[in-house]
């Protein structure tokens, strides 16, 4: 048996605060009893955010403006497959009021996690709660060049930053990971560290970014440990596979690569825009562009549906 397919356009608004409008699904409801994000159904001919506009009207009574997509997830429940279309709303106008008798709360960001949302939310969660840019540590000379260069990075309002250091040893790049750990979390930064998910967790690490060799090595049961709501998941990935291989082990975002052609990978043949376009679109958790990105492609990276973009010389 086919499930039935719904596309439906989600709303993600936030006020001048920084808060998060959720609303309550009725009992009756498929998910029901279950939080949610605004949104409904996209009617057949109709532009997604004309929906959005349409049902947060017709729900919360407010006028509000899409500015972006933030993610697309196709999920399938059994009884029914729907495709999220998530648009982020920073403006919006009027009070909201549940015109339908639902319970809408304003939260912020941090307490997302203690509501009970249908599954299907869990990478617009995290899509919320990651930044823009993933910014990627580049080469240094010595311990001073890396602080310096990444405390300017902090400085700068950047919150995800990855330790990248392929010249070190494992010995030596978790001796000096440790003091960036503590270094970047004082200064209120995600670090997400390379390695084993074991020597990474017990070195105190709450960010662990695999390779796409680790994909294919590791198991659920080594990932556990950063199967947390506090803790982040990365992998690179470069193909569908690898993106499949992602979203069953539970990452938590991803980087698509490459996308351009890069100094650091200089033979390294660009995915077509056709299959980069593709494979951030039928991705069911957030993509960070890898390769070549700057910010003059953060507006493409959004259109597209993508989280946003990582670099390292842009930055560096």
């Amino acid at each position: 048996m086919v499930s039935k397919s719904v596309h439906v356009a989600v709303a993600v608004i936030v006020n001048t605060s920084g808060e998060v409008l959720i609303a309550k699904r009725a009992s009756h409801q498929h998910q029901g009893d279950k939080w949610e994000f605004p949104g409904g159904k996209v009617e057949l001919g109709e532009e997604v955010t004309d929906a959005l506009v349409r049902e947060c009207k017709e729900e919360l009574n407010i006028t509000v403006k899409p500015s972006r997509r933030l993610i697309a997830i196709t999920h399938d429940y059994g009884d029914k497959c729907v495709m999220l279309d998530v648009w982020y709303v920073d403006h919006l106008s009027g009070q909201p009021v549940g015109l339908e008798g639902q319970p809408i709360r304003w939260v912020s960001t941090d307490t997302l996690w203690s509501y009970t949302f249908p599954s299907a939310n869990k990478p617009i969660i995290r899509a919320i709660q990651l930044p823009s840019e993933y910014v990627i540590t580049g080469d240094f000379t010595d311990y001073d060049e890396l602080f310096i260069k990444v405390k300017r990075i902090i400085g700068h309002g950047h919150k995800l930053i990855q330790f990248r250091a392929p010249q070190l040893s494992e010995q030596d790049y978790l001796a000096i990971a440790s003091e960036l750990l503590l270094f970047c979390e004082a200064a209120g930064c995600r670090l997400m560290l390379k390695g084993s998910p074991q020597s990474v967790y017990q070195l105190g690490g709450k960010g662990l970014h695999l390779t796409a060799q680790q994909l294919k090595l590791v198991s659920a049961t080594d990932l556990e440990p950063f199967k947390q709501p506090n803790y982040l998941l990365a992998a690179s990935c470069h193909n569908e596979a690898e993106i499949r291989l992602a979203e069953q082990l539970g990452v938590d975002l991803i980087t698509l690569s490459p996308i351009k052609h890069t100094q650091s990978h200089p033979t390294l043949q660009p995915l077509s825009d056709a299959e980069r376009d593709l494979l951030t679109q039928k991705a069911t958790i957030p993509v960070y562009w890898l390769g070549g990105m700057s910010q003059d492609q953060l507006s493409l990276a959004w259109s597209l549906g993508a989280q946003g973009i990582a670099s390292i010389r842009a930055h560096w």
